[in-house]
């Protein structure tokens, strides 16, 4: 062998050792989007691009002994229009973009950091099957500042019960001033069967209330029924119970959602009907929403295209 060759040979090799780490985690692209057209009682069409869009890249490497590492990083409701963080639709700015999330796993459970839920939140919001608006869900500590999760999802020590704790620290506006939040949260799911039981609480510091999620879910083949009660969110003292039914035919769902919000007294109802049709990775829905306020009933027909 010529040495010209050798000396090729030396360098590929050379360069491969410096090149394949750099690949040795499995790297996948997914993401979403959605586009509705909404036709409100006394209005003409109105078109969104809802908030529902998403775009992520995750990262996932072994790292022996039973031990796993997962990196996501994306942008999260980057359409979401407004500020109202009740409802699914919508979330406060600094939820929507730069989501950075590491998780690692291993004989002790999940230990994830960065832009991840409070436990509370791993375990609500199933009864919200409405393909739009919904449910009041638990929002925590949503603010404009500097925020970071710590969220610990434990081994199973107990049959059929997932146990959830995290902490979420909020930095003032002034990082010199000792005036950090921490809000801290946890959340249970026994499942038994068919049947699905959760409860989860959320104490935020600085606040004069502690959110508290419990829930019952049901389901038997095509069958899916649920209802959620979440109390004291916010300093208006909202209470929510939500209540929600699907029925799978196969290319989609049927579904039925009742929804009831007291704040402070004043009470207001929504109940959304309708119907979804998937076309392999796009889904079409159709439904209908009727709300205490009349005037805000509604018609929605949405796309979604998820990757």
């Amino acid at each position: 062998m010529r040495e010209s060759q050798m000396k090729k040979i030396i360098a590929a090799a050379v360069a491969t050792a410096f090149v394949a780490p750099a690949f040795a985690a499995d790297v996948t692209v997914s993401g979403d989007v959605e586009f509705k057209y909404s036709k409100q009682k006394d209005n003409g069409i109105s078109q969104s691009l809802d908030g529902d869009s998403d775009f992520f890249i995750t990262a996932t490497e072994e790292l022996g002994d039973g031990m796993a590492v997962k990196f996501v990083i994306g942008w999260e409701d980057v359409a979401a229009g407004g500020a109202d963080a009740d409802t699914d639709s919508s979330a406060a700015p600094a939820n929507r973009v730069g989501d950075a999330e590491l998780y690692i796993t291993g004989a002790f459970g999940s230990i994830g950091l960065g832009n991840v839920d409070d436990a509370v939140n791993t375990i609500d919001e199933y009864s919200h099957v409405a393909e739009d608006e919904g449910g009041t869900a638990i929002v925590a500590g949503a603010t404009d500042n500097d925020h970071s999760a710590i969220l610990w999802q434990l081994p199973t020590l107990v049959e059929n019960l997932s146990v959830a704790a995290s902490a979420r620290i909020e930095n003032d506006t002034d990082t010199t001033a000792d005036t950090e939040e921490m809000h801290t949260s946890y959340g249970l799911k026994y499942t038994m069967g068919s049947v699905a039981v959760t409860y989860g609480t959320l104490e935020i510091d600085g606040a004069d209330y502690s959110p508290t999620q419990v829930g019952v879910s049901y389901s038997n083949g095509p069958f899916f029924v649920a209802a959620e009660q979440v109390n004291e969110m916010g300093a208006s003292t909202t209470d929510a119970t939500t209540y929600g039914i699907t029925y799978d035919y196969g290319m989609g769902k049927f579904f039925y959602e009742d929804s009831s919000k007291d704040a402070a007294g004043t009470k207001t109802d929504v109940q959304i009907y309708g119907a979804s049709y998937k076309l392999g990775a796009v889904n079409l829905y159709l439904q209908n929403s009727s709300h205490t306020d009349n005037a805000a009933n509604k018609t929605t027909a949405g796309v979604e295209y998820a990757f």
